[in-house]
């Protein structure tokens, strides 16, 4: 108050007054919402969060909190959801009544006519979030695709639709819970189902899941006739986490594509992300290619933006929403979002990049190199991974120590040898599961080209068989009828099995 009365002596001075002359008022509402204004503007910058570190949200730095918030705002979230069209549930699958008392349904206990049902599954509670990050994450890939073919059409001053907010309804009708979206929860567990993995609703998404569902339901909608304004993405999947130069020429020169989403599914430890690791994954978070990673802690699934220091900064999709007939497009954006310490983080894990064309890609890469990424590789040439059948459903393989640090305590783990040990961290390097779906295609393709001749080969294997029996000189009898021919005792089971093994090489 003393500044108001300094003021209002001041104004004293300067106008002459008569002593019949009423007082003038000691300052102006102009003046008066002013001081307020002060008052409110000088609390609210004593209220200001101080950011000791920058926030980092896909590529972009913030030194402001309200910035950071506005940007999580602005990219999709897709979360829990009940009451969409059933998903019949699977024989060999989880019963769907075994989610239904699920923690996160009890503020919904009111809609439990819209979850229970034993035969289908009405919502995706307790089992799909690793599917609900995987669509974020695709999601926002549209987006940066997008932002990426405007950017180049003011570039080149041609014409293209600058509607954000309609592109971005656009998006999110893609992914509504309904088995005509393209991207639906529904066509995420079909094309699964249809895969090596052959994954049943109900059960939990793997980061192999997830990427391979992704690429498959890509390449479906690219086939479409979509509008020319609308990106076309074009997946890229490295089990191995090595890009090879021409695999990604090839893509950009020989198909029409507007951008090209590559995806890690990677293991980078056994129980927690190693910390060998942790500055790299911060590295790709802050590229402005990246479009974020889906993974979290053990059983749960979250979809991070970005980071703040040692924080990772992620959106929470284990919050259920009602499926609507009429779209809440609000619905699919949050300003909630967590942080979680990198040394909490669970190493399993599916990071995405995209990038918009070859040039792009080269930043990319050099940004990896000058960073010493130690989880992304660029070998100049590709090594053919010859895997044997028996391997084909392992997930994890030949995990070597060449890249580390010497003083870590790491071991290799081959298909030669298996060395017991505490394994510290390794990085998924296997890529059994492109064998087993290349191998599955193969399978499509001799059944749709008439090629079945299981029953020929058979009878063929069974005629040598007979063939070799009457050819030799001894009878082959079961492992516990063999005996010895000499003093007719009953052989021990090493004697049996050297026997059979003799036989079988005349």
């Amino acid at each position: 108050m003393s500044q108001i009365n300094d003021s209002s002596d001041s104004d004293n001075t300067t106008a002459p007054t008569s002593s019949m002359s009423p007082s003038p008022s000691p300052y102006t509402f102009s003046q008066m919402w002013q001081s307020i204004s002060k008052v409110i503007d000088k609390e609210s910058e004593d209220n200001k969060e101080v950011i000791s570190d920058p926030i980092v949200i896909l590529g972009n730095s913030y030194d402001e909190v309200e910035k950071s918030e506005s940007a999580i705002k602005s990219r999709i979230c897709l979360t829990y959801r009940f009451g969409f069209e059933p998903i019949p549930r699977s024989l060999e699958g989880p019963n769907p009544l075994y989610f239904v008392f699920n923690p996160s349904l009890l503020p919904n206990i009111h809609n439990i006519p819209r979850i229970v049902d034993k035969s289908n599954f009405v919502t995706d509670v307790g089992w799909g979030c690793m599917i609900r990050t995987s669509q974020s994450l695709l999601a926002n890939s549209y987006i940066k695709a997008r932002e990426s073919k405007q950017q180049s059409s003011l570039e080149n001053e041609t014409d293209i639709d600058l509607d954000t907010d309609k592109f971005d309804k656009q998006v999110i009708d893609l992914f509504k819970d309904t088995p005509n979206s393209p991207f639906s929860l529904h066509n995420f567990i079909q094309v699964a189902s249809d895969s090596p993995l052959k994954v049943k609703p109900g059960e939990w998404f793997g980061p192999d899941a997830a990427s391979v569902s992704i690429k498959r339901l890509c390449e479906k909608l690219n086939r479409t006739d979509l509008d020319e304004s609308f990106p076309k993405i074009k997946v890229l999947i490295s089990e191995s986490t090595d890009i090879h130069d021409s695999e990604v020429t090839d893509i950009f020169n020989n198909t029409d594509t507007s951008a090209l989403l590559i995806l890690f599914p990677v293991r980078l430890g056994i129980d927690k992300v190693n910390s060998y690791y942790h500055s790299s994954l911060k590295h790709l978070l802050s590229l402005p290619q990246s479009v974020g990673i889906a993974g979290g802690k053990p059983s749960s699934s979250f979809y991070f933006l970005g980071y703040q220091g040692s924080q990772l900064i992620y959106v929470d999709p284990h919050r259920p929403q009602s499926t609507n007939e009429q779209t809440d497009y609000d619905s699919y954006h949050t300003l909630k979002y967590n942080k979680l310490d990198i040394n909490k983080l669970d190493p399993s894990m599916m990071i995405g990049i995209l990038v918009k064309d070859l040039q792009d890609y080269n930043s990319f890469k050099q940004s990896c190199h000058n960073d010493s990424n130690k989880i992304i590789h660029f070998p100049k040439e590709k090594v053919v991974n010859f895997q044997s059948q028996s391997n084909v459903a392992s997930e994890f393989i030949n995990i070597g120590s060449c890249d580390l640090p010497p003083n870590d305590e790491f071991i290799n783990i081959s298909q030669e040898s298996q060395n017991s040990g505490n394994v510290d961290g390794f990085i998924d390097l296997g890529n059994e599961f492109s064998v087993a779906e290349e191998e599955a295609e193969d399978v499509e393709d001799a059944e749709q080209d008439g090629c079945e001749n299981e029953n020929e080969i058979e009878n063929e294997i069974e005629n040598e068989i007979e063939i070799i029996k009457e050819e030799s000189p001894v009878q082959i009898e079961p492992m516990n009828q063999i005996t010895d021919n000499d003093d007719s005792r009953v052989l021990t089971e090493t004697e049996s099995t050297d026997k059979i093994e003799e036989y079988e090489s005349i």
